[in-house]
């Protein structure tokens, strides 16, 4: 890796942490409760066990996550009845209502973010994005 590269990289990571500070200015909710509320939006019920393996967490360190945001409102436990230890954690309907405003938001620091690039640029930065995400996943 060159110079250039390192350079290009070191960019791209102050992009994302200005983009992430930007984004959580005036939040009351910190980045790992907002992108579990993003996996409850599109994936619904889930178990604890389940939250932690794709947030990749414990299950100990999910279930206090889940714990604050139930405090403030954001999801419920549902118990089964058949085994009390299994819990599933779900959106409240304030909580599905907070992670749209605050997808909104994030689209719209996203694209005042790339106004200045060009057509290309901008299709080379949702390649980018695209690949990021398969690895993450």
């Amino acid at each position: 890796m060159n110079n250039k590269d390192n350079f290009e990289i070191n960019e791209l990571i102050k992009f994302v942490k200005n983009f992430k500070e930007s984004f959580l200015h005036d939040e009351k909710l910190n980045y790992i409760q907002i992108e579990t509320m993003i996996y409850l939006l599109e994936h619904k019920n889930q178990t604890i066990t389940a939250l932690a393996e794709k947030i990749d967490t414990s299950p100990a360190s999910t279930s206090t996550l889940i714990d604050r945001l139930a405090k403030k409102g954001m999801v419920d436990r549902q118990y089964t009845e058949s085994d009390r230890r299994k819990v599933y954690v779900s959106l409240t309907k304030n909580g599905s209502q907070e992670i749209t405003r605050l997808l909104i938001k994030k689209n719209e620091i996203i694209s005042s973010s790339l106004s200045p690039l060009t057509s290309k640029e901008k299709l080379t930065f949702t390649k980018l994005n695209e690949l990021f995400k398969k690895i993450n996943d």
